[in-house]
């Protein structure tokens, strides 16, 4: 699951975000990782939520990251790794957009491909993990 909405300074969750909840709940219930009462109870609360933060709870032990898009402020990072539910996240904290072609050479040099000195910029990195 991703969302954008940290952008406007709102935690609320939308209807394509419960949706993709719901959607994972179903999933996991036809390959039989949930109970049918689990599946039922868990698709209620998701129809229901509010905020991001409950939708990540109810899918967090199902094996599924939920990245949050759009990190500004320490403040931000702070809320949304408190409890544990969502490990992974980006936006300007953390890195300013950068061009393709230099995601290209970030990927290829966590690969393990060696480029040039001269290619390469050392950008700071954090993990909220």
């Amino acid at each position: 699951m991703s969302t954008s909405s940290w952008q406007n300074g709102s935690t609320r969750a939308g209807d394509a975000e419960r949706i993709q909840v719901a959607q994972l709940l179903t999933d996991a219930a036809s390959q039989g990782r949930l109970s049918m009462d689990e599946y039922e109870q868990r698709l209620a609360k998701a129809y229901a939520a509010t905020t991001h933060g409950e939708l990540a709870r109810l899918s967090a032990d199902l094996g599924m990251s939920v990245v949050v898009e759009g990190i500004e402020t320490n403040e931000q990072l702070e809320l949304i790794s408190a409890d544990g539910t969502v490990t992974e996240a980006q936006g300007y904290l953390f890195s300013r957009p950068v061009p393709a072609v230099r995601v290209r050479q970030l990927l290829n040099a966590s690969h393990g491909r060696r480029l040039p000195d001269d290619h390469l910029v050392a950008l700071p990195s954090r993990s909220i993990a």
